[in-house]
């Protein structure tokens, strides 16, 4: 066993985010929201690692702000939260999970944790609320089939936040086919995938630093009932398949691309197609 403490003395994005819902622009054209993001964040992690387990214990403090992106109609009232949301963070991680060379994602054990998150006045926040999640990912490799797994999560979660602006105030909150939603008081979401290896590619690209290691995909669902900012009880789910592709990038960093399609049930949007690029 050993126990190693590390931090992250400063880890800083800018991006602009398209968001879900329509405004009216300054040309009188109703057009999605964009918002510029930048985000800052100081962590200090105390792990504690066994063969079969591992603990992890951490301490952040995350900076982010919001503004638009878009020339909004005079009058035209904005639907998402703009200033500063800045909190500090203590979160507990417990792994028995267990991924091997070829597998697409750990094939047994579970993950386990506890997240607190205080948005406080104290450090400049422009709303002050507290915010606990506490959830679990179950991984099951199916009988003589080691690399097709069964992976179910489950996520509780309650805050205290007022507002009716629209805020990003939990990215675990994501149910595919919907854009990401705001939550208050209790949200309860899980999720379930079928992942199924496709062939094994092993390449390294001829022109980039990209070295490709598989591609692979899921059959999935997701489910969510929370209160919205109006303070309704809603309950929405979703179903879809993602294609999954493994890579190494720069010759140090893992990640890979995602991509599908979500159908959201019991509504009336229509089929989303998604694409993004995950690092680990």
């Amino acid at each position: 066993k050993r126990s190693i403490f590390s931090a992250s003395l400063w880890n800083s994005s800018r991006l602009t985010v398209l968001r879900g819902e329509k405004v009216i622009d300054n040309l009188g054209e109703k057009v999605y929201y964009r918002e510029n993001r930048r985000e800052w964040g100081v962590e200090i992690q105390i792990p504690y690692l066994k063969i079969d387990y591992s603990h992890n214990l951490s301490l952040a403090i995350n900076l982010r702000n919001f503004s638009r992106a878009v020339k909004l109609l005079p009058g035209e009232e904005n639907p998402y939260f703009e200033g500063s949301l800045n909190s500090l963070q203590i979160r507990y991680r417990y792994s028995s999970a267990r991924k091997y060379p070829r597998s697409v994602s750990p094939v047994e054990g579970m993950i386990l944790f506890a997240d607190y998150r205080q948005f406080s006045g104290m450090l400049k926040s422009d709303l002050n609320f507290y915010q606990f999640q506490l959830g679990g990912e179950k991984f099951c490799s199916l009988p003589g089939l080691r690399r097709y797994v069964l992976r179910l999560l489950g996520i509780g979660g309650l805050n205290n936040l007022h507002t009716d602006k629209m805020i990003e105030n939990s990215p675990e909150s994501k149910i595919r086919g919907f854009p990401l939603f705001s939550w208050r008081k209790k949200l309860l979401r899980g999720s379930l995938e079928y992942r199924f290896p496709l062939g094994e590619i092993e390449r390294a690209t001829p022109f980039l630093p990209v070295f490709v290691k598989r591609v692979h995909a899921a059959f999935f669902t997701d489910a969510a009932q929370y209160r919205n900012l109006l303070d309704e009880n809603r309950r929405i789910w979703s179903a879809g398949v993602e294609l999954r592709l493994d890579a190494v990038f720069g010759y140090m960093v893992n990640g890979g691309l995602r991509g599908g399609i979500a159908f959201p049930l019991r509504s009336n949007r229509r089929g989303l197609f998604y694409f993004s690029l995950v690092l680990n």
